[in-house]
């Protein structure tokens, strides 16, 4: 129970970020509510609210990762607030989209039989493709001679998405707590399904014995924290991104994954990034899924570890982003994990996506297939920084295309199983 209260104790702080965060200072009418633009304004110092209030601007964030607050200010206004006492900056509160919502479902895949794998039948337990192919299996199940069994226990993983079905069986166990940034409440429930997809991947309990595979059986025990900051459509804003960024840094947080991202660069963001991983947060986010010669933010930023799409044949998805900065790929082309048991958005036209279980395509699915595997290193190798732990995962990722880093594959796919079980690099 001491585990229990201390993390309620901790999320709970949460509560005071929100209710100083939501400050509503301006009542205006309707009509000057729909003229306001919602703005992320940077300080060069402490954040000047009363600047803020000065031009008629609702505060709704008042950050402590980075000198910055969001903010609803009268259009009209926007110029003035600009050059308002230690303003540095002011930017459109930019939206973010989940990576992975929105392929189409079209790589559910067929056994070698030709029959439909039993997706839907709660008994029958199945050892993902992915997962397998970055050897988390055999960090679970240890080795006689070698490294004991990695559950990855004690190890704190941050998701922000769209929420989570913490009731489902497969993650009911793992889900710690979580707040909703988008309605303001304690309740990260899951209305798209993306989030709980992702979720699945990183530490959906396995209940063994598997169709195809080894008994591993009560793992996963990683500790998941949710950040419901993109909406019922897969959509949501920087400022709700920051915010949930901004709790995993003061709450010890260990790895933050970021199956979601934008087109538009954000000045506070990247602010935010690099400050979380000067903390001592490891970052993954994924590359993006338009198939372009570019990563998506915050996937782009240094601060952050990049992670492209592959297949089953170590190909690189056709619609995974690449870059030089592109650091890691994994698996994410059909991969099976769990959805909610319950109706949401991805279940719908024109996605038709099953409850429980169901195959999702995107860099949304590669990225935590990294964010598991490090996961499994940090558990590993207790004492070492996050800084560590990335430079693990680079150095042992299995090479792929070109020889040495390449802006498809980056240092190669992520291999949990020579990270977390090999020597220090």
């Amino acid at each position: 129970m001491g585990r229990e209260r201390r993390m309620i104790r901790d999320w709970l702080k949460i509560g005071a970020l929100c209710l100083a965060a939501i400050a509503l200072c301006h009542s205006g009418s309707e009509a000057a509510s729909a003229n306001r633009e919602k703005v992320l304004i940077g300080f060069r110092k402490t954040p000047n609210v009363a600047a803020v209030r000065a031009v008629g601007g609702r505060v709704e964030y008042v950050y402590g990762l980075v000198p910055a607050v969001a903010a609803r200010v009268p259009r009209s206004m926007v110029s003035v607030l600009r050059r308002q006492p230690g303003v540095l900056y002011v930017e459109p509160d930019y939206p973010v989209y989940a990576t992975g919502s929105r392929v189409a479902p079209e790589y559910r895949r067929l056994q070698d039989s030709g029959a439909l794998l039993p997706l839907f039948d709660p008994g029958v337990e199945i050892l993902p493709w992915g997962v397998v192919r970055i050897g988390a299996p055999s960090v679970w199940l240890g080795t006689p001679d070698g490294p004991p069994p990695n559950m990855g226990e004690s190890i704190k993983v941050g998701i922000i998405d769209t929420g989570i079905d913490y009731t489902h069986p497969d993650l009911a166990e793992n889900y710690v707590l979580g707040y909703d940034f988008v309605n303001k409440d304690w309740d990260p429930l899951d209305d798209n399904g993306h989030g709980t997809h992702v979720a699945g991947i990183i530490a959906a309990v396995d209940d063994g014995p598997n169709w195809g595979g080894a008994n591993t059986d009560g793992v996963p025990r990683i500790e998941l924290y949710i950040a419901k900051s993109l909406d019922r459509e897969g959509v949501g804003h920087m400022s709700d991104i920051v915010a949930a960024l901004d709790v995993a840094a003061d709450y010890d947080v260990d790895i933050v994954n970021m199956s979601l991202g934008s087109p538009f660069v954000s000045r506070t963001l990247r602010r935010a990034c690099d400050t979380a991983y000067r903390s001592g947060v490891l970052l993954v986010a994924a590359a993006g899924n338009e198939g372009l010669s570019w990563l998506d933010v915050p996937a782009r930023y240094s601060s952050v570890i990049a992670v492209g799409a592959t297949d089953e044949a170590d190909r690189r998805a056709s619609f995974s982003n690449y870059a030089s900065k592109l650091e890691l790929c994994a698996p994410g082309v059909g991969v099976l994990s769990v959805m909610p048991d319950h109706p949401v958005r991805l279940n719908e036209s024109p996605y038709g996506y099953h409850q429980l279980y169901d195959y999702l395509s995107g860099t949304s699915m590669a990225c935590p297939h990294v964010t598991g595997a490090a996961a499994l290193v940090w558990a590993a190798h207790g004492e070492w920084s996050h800084a560590q732990v990335r430079s693990q995962l680079t150095a042992t990722a299995k090479d792929l295309g070109a020889p040495g880093r390449d802006k498809y594959f980056g240092h190669g796919i992520v291999d949990a199983a020579a990270a977390a079980m090999g020597s220090v690099e």
